[in-house]
């Protein structure tokens, strides 16, 4: 059942007149903040004003909660994440304690975007939290011994229950966090660190709760976002005993969606404080039950403490951050926003790491975060945008690897940013995948470039395979900042360079090695049919060494083939040759009509040379054979790995002899389909290639028709080896003679070798 239907079936929303709310007692009136997130207050720093007080500070909870007949609390991350309060946190926690002892805080839940953040910010808010004795709650987390120092400086259930005296009320305060928090934050900051079940945890809670005395029971509960999170949490306690339950159960991550709902029997209602805001919950009692009043925070004037707040951290702050940096100019055709600032933190991930690819998640950057019309980016802009500092990690992946990682993510561009890495018509036959402009090489190891963050398994989102190494002394914020304060005329997102643009080079070993051999010694004579055959032995090579390079609009193809055999059997004299040829073609491609326009009709321009000899020179031949063919012409990419050439040129046909030497005109075409993929199980895969050569040379004279072709047909066995079978073809017919031709048909293991590299 969708969560909109099961929460409509489930909740009834509370519409409570002000006529019954008369005939209510109150008990307790209590109010929270929910999604402040550290925001407290927002970098001006013009010379006359340095921070500005953030929304939450103009809420009316400061002047309607009286902390004699109300009680005020925080549902997780108060202090958490924002630019201003990390700075605060790393230079004058006091500061962040003071602001909320001076709120009247009785409480703060210990949140998901808390347990996020570095663990020496947390603890040093922590200790300032304890000094002016507010609680910092996280009932269900539990520490090891390598983090012991985290829960000394919380209060967890093995704390026992904060009571808090509220009239002739005693009002237990719980917080719980969802143990799938732990999957969505970094591993780093979960060692040594667990989050104890929910439901559990919840009942063994409350119960404590009432046997320390508490009339009242709330719990914060971090259970998802939204409606969806209610509606979870209804689910959770309708699964408790009566005595089980809470009365009052604060939903932090609810707010965007939903303010007040309770399930049909009644008991706990589940309220939510919209994001950076508060909530003014009424405990009533009508006889039988609890009743809840809930109510949004309204408008008012910036609260004093939150001015005191600006006036203690904000000068040190602009002080050291508001100044522009001589990088970060900012073009004023071009907006700077959240989006476009995450595209150039990654790009500086790519430019720091040199690496081929960067993958970056969304939510590390404040989506919220603008330029607001400045001309220049400032430290400050690098400290509020970025909400995550997180140490950089690199990994060389197979190209398999970044395959499937762009299919994962074909439609998530809205999490995660792979700058560098496109993909269209993901699992089709038309798939194509680009690493810079470039077509994925997936026989090629590529670098990529992450925060441990993702590395690490946070939010799901990388696959596993990858062995990541951390860049020593670079983290997020650094680097763009090392980058900003370089001194550039231009836009920091034009300075930095495309890969793009950077020549590529692939080199490539192929090496099939081919063996036959039978040993027979019949000296009984006894003439039966596998002791009459004769002794054979044959060695055969089919090597390739390929260097190719690769820029934006133009590419140079280099290809050596060797193919040699030798062959030995009973009645022959030591080994005699058999296949021997060697074969050199060179091609230039220039590209730059299809960087334009990537069509299918769009041509490219490319140049070839070909040389064909041997290796020994016949002993029938007074010279050693030797062809070499210039041509010309066009070329289209018919699809992904198939491509079309028509060339005009010419041959020097003998070209040792000087008496057969000739030159001569002609014109041919050529298919080639790169190796195309048949059928995959597992790391294995069976993939078929295929290369048809047609040249008329001579026409109208010698009428030479020259066709070579290879099939070739490969099944991997991993990365470096490979069961080969592939057919080698040459005919020629020349004038009025038949046509000749000679295959050589191979089986083999292949050594295959690729490495590739960008060039700065």
């Amino acid at each position: 059942m969708r969560v909109g239907a099961r929460l409509f079936a489930i909740l009834t929303i509370a519409l409570l007149t002000s006529s019954a709310s008369a005939q209510l007692r109150s008990l307790a009136r209590i109010f929270a903040t929910a999604g402040v997130a550290g925001e407290l207050a927002t970098p001006v720093c013009d010379g006359a004003q340095t921070l500005r007080p953030a929304e939450i500070a103009t809420r009316d909870v400061w002047t309607n909660h009286d902390p004699d007949a109300s009680l005020l609390i925080d549902m997780g991350g108060m202090l958490a994440r924002h630019g201003v309060a990390r700075f605060a946190a790393e230079h004058d926690p006091a500061s962040l304690a003071e602001l909320v002892r001076s709120l009247r805080y009785r409480a703060l839940a210990f949140g998901e975007s808390d347990l996020g953040d570095p663990r020496e910010l947390v603890l040093a808010r922590a200790r300032a939290l304890r000094r002016v004795g507010v609680p910092y709650l996280a009932t269900n987390l539990r520490c090891e011994e390598s983090a012991a120092e985290l829960c000394e400086v919380l209060v967890t259930g093995q704390d026992g229950v904060p009571i808090h005296a509220h009239g002739e009320q005693r009002i237990a305060i719980l917080n719980y966090l969802h143990p799938s928090v732990g999957q969505r934050v970094s591993p780093r900051v979960m060692e040594g660190v667990r989050i104890e079940p929910l439901a559990a945890s919840l009942r063994n809670g409350v119960r404590a709760a009432r046997e320390a005395g508490a009339t009242i029971v709330v719990a914060v509960v971090s259970h998802g976002y939204g409606a969806a999170a209610a509606a979870r949490i209804v689910s959770l306690t309708s699964g408790l005993a009566d005595v089980d339950k809470p009365d009052l159960v604060f939903a932090s991550g609810a707010g965007t969606e939903l303010l007040f709902a309770r399930p049909v029997s009644f008991r706990p209602a589940v309220v939510a404080a919209p994001t950076r805001n508060a909530v003014d919950a009424q405990v009533r009692h009508n006889g039988d039950h609890f009743d809840i009043l809930a109510r949004p925070s309204g408008d008012s004037d910036v609260n004093a403490a939150f001015a005191r707040f600006v006036e203690r951290v904000g000068q040190a702050y602009c002080d050291d951050l508001a100044d522009p940096l001589p990088g970060g100019r900012i073009d004023p055709e071009r907006a700077m926003d959240a989006l476009s600032f995450t595209d150039l933190v990654a790009g500086v991930m790519r430019l720091e790491a040199n690496a081929d690819v960067a993958l970056l998640n969304r939510s590390a950057i404040d989506e919220r975060w603008g330029l607001d019309g400045r001309e220049a980016l400032t430290a400050s802009d690098v400290n509020i945008a970025i909400q995550y500092d997180e140490p950089l990690m690199v990994a060389t992946v197979p190209a398999i690897w970044l395959r499937n990682l762009a299919r994962d993510h074909a439609d998530d561009e809205d999490f995660l940013v792979r700058l560098g890495l496109e993909i269209t018509n993901p699992y089709s036959a038309i798939e194509k995948i680009k690493v810079n402009g470039r077509i994925l090489d997936m026989a090629a190891m590529y670098d990529v470039v992450t925060i441990r963050f993702l590395a690490e398994g946070g939010d799901d989102g990388l696959i596993p395979g990858a062995e990541w190494e951390q860049l020593e002394d670079v983290t997020l914020r650094s680097a763009v900042l090392a980058h900003l304060r370089r001194d550039e005329e231009t836009d920091p997102r034009d300075a930095l360079p495309d890969p793009a643009d950077r020549l590529e080079w692939t080199l490539r070993i192929n090496t099939d090695l081919t063996f036959a051999g039978s040993a027979v010694r019949d000296d009984g004579d006894y003439q039966e049919g596998p002791l009459e055959n004769a002794n054979q032995t044959q060695f055969g090579i089919n090597g390739s060494v390929g260097l190719n390079a690769l820029s934006r609009r133009a590419a140079w193809e280099n290809l050596l083939s060797v193919n040699y055999t030798l062959a030995a059997t009973d009645g022959t004299s030591g080994f005699e040759e058999g296949a021997d040829q060697l074969t050199y073609r060179m091609t230039g491609n220039y590209r730059g009509f299809r960087a334009r326009l990537d069509e299918l009709y769009v041509p490219d321009l490319v140049a070839e040379g070909l040389l064909r000899t041997e290796l020994t020179q016949d002993e029938d031949r007074d010279d050693r054979f030797l062809n070499i063919r210039f041509a010309a012409g066009l070329q289209w990419r018919l699809h992904l790995k198939v491509q079309l050439k028509l060339l005009g040129g010419f041959e020097i046909l003998e070209a040792l002899s000087d008496e057969e030497r000739s030159f001569e005109p002609g014109f041919g075409g050529q298919v080639n389909i790169d190796p195309w993929l048949l059928m995959r199980a597992g790391l294995r895969k069976l993939t078929l290639g295929l290369r048809a050569d047609y040249f008329v040379s001579a026409p109208g004279d010698r009428n030479r028709h020259l066709l070579q072709g290879l099939f070739d047909l490969q099944l991997d066995l991993n990365r470096f080896l490979a069961l080969s079978f592939n057919v080698i073809f040459y005919g020629l017919k020349e004038g009025g003679q038949d046509f000749s031709f000679a295959t050589q048909t191979n089986v083999a293991l292949r050594v295959a070798w690729t490495g590739r590299a960008v060039l700065q």
